[in-house]
């Protein structure tokens, strides 16, 4: 068994999607006997700092870089310092634009590399011109089960009489799309007085941030939550009637989605290729006007809406199987290690 060392962006909130993901999947290798670590690097990381031996564990003997752009340049020069072998993985964001000339030139050097869809693994074919590209679905987790009968954030606004109770778990940044919800849905809000919308996750830009402040203040059914461990977090999607992705991309399936598809959530989401694959058609809007009717519809019928959630989730335990993650994730290790 191996020593391997997670490596995502220091830009990225130990909150988001990176994180989660590194997290994930290094409990997966775990479980199947290596030892994992996991760290955040800048664009500019010294091999030497990639590279500290572990007090336990020691010296990391496999380096599996998050992100394309961010992290696969460093990653590739401490690998050569080191000479062990490592592994790239486009979480989604390196899939946005044209990457750059040293994330070309570092993602042709990985022994393995790896997206965590099928469309994912398409976009990041034609980005790198890598054609040996991966695809290994991630694995649905769930939060934690949140102490005290699943206890609301202190911080968070207190709710009207019956509300319905719309959440939206995502960092805050433009192709995110955070305040897209809110301003779709203020017209029904007027005639919907218990609608509430609750949006949790980090500032990452913060100019988006700024936006999506003077958007909750011009409409008080609408909140920002900030960042949220996963506790709250977990309270806070056991509460909600509804949860909401209204991103303009994903490069798989979001941990939120599905970790609110395992907690029975009524879930609707942006008309993406990664909504596409996961929730899946039914679950979509395509506009503003299509999501007003959608919600309008769980609004006056929630049962159905329950019972597409009730659905989703055995579609979820199945088809995002942990098990089937540290499978895929041990024999890549095993190969690259030779």
């Amino acid at each position: 068994m191996a020593h391997l060392r997670f490596l995502y962006p220091a830009r990225s909130s130990e909150h988001g999607g990176n994180a989660t993901t590194a997290r994930r999947i290094s409990q997966a290798l775990e479980s199947r006997g290596h030892v994992c670590t996991v760290q955040q690097i800048s664009r500019e990381e010294a091999p030497k700092t990639i590279l500290q031996p572990d007090d336990k564990a020691g010296a990391p003997e496999v380096l599996i870089a998050l992100h394309a752009v961010d992290c696969a340049p460093a990653t590739q020069a401490a690998a050569a310092e080191a000479g062990i072998p490592w592994i790239v993985v486009f979480p989604g964001t390196d899939l946005n634009g044209k990457p750059s000339r040293a994330a070309v030139a570092a993602v042709a050097e990985a022994q393995a590399a790896v997206a965590l869809a099928p469309h994912a693994r398409k976009r990041a074919v034609e980005l790198y011109d890598r054609h040996d590209i991966e695809a290994v679905p991630q694995a649905a987790q769930a939060l934690p089960e949140p102490r005290g009968g699943a206890p609301l954030p202190a911080h968070a606004p207190a709710l009207p009489e019956n509300p319905f109770l719309i959440v939206q778990p995502t960092g805050i940044r433009s192709v995110k799309a955070p305040c897209v919800g809110i301003e779709a849905l203020a017209a029904l809000a007027k005639e919907e007085p218990r609608l509430q919308l609750w949006i949790a996750g980090p500032e990452l830009e913060e100019a988006e941030a700024m936006r999506l402040r003077e958007t909750v203040a011009a409409h008080p059914w609408a909140h920002w939550l900030g960042a949220l461990p996963q506790d709250e977090l977990a309270g806070v999607v056991r509460r909600a009637n509804l949860i909401l992705s209204t991103s303009r991309s994903e490069g798989a399936a979001p941990n939120s989605l599905l970790e609110a598809a395992l907690f029975s959530k009524p879930i609707l989401a942006s008309d993406i290729p990664a909504h596409r694959f996961f929730p899946g058609a039914r679950f979509l809007f395509q506009d503003a006007r299509e999501l007003r009717r959608k919600v309008r519809a769980q609004l006056e019928n929630p049962a159905d809406a329950q019972m597409a959630a009730r659905q989703l989730r055995e579609t979820t335990r199945t088809q995002f199987d942990r098990t089937r993650e540290a499978v895929a994730w041990d024999r890549l290790v095993a190969r690259v290690m030779g």
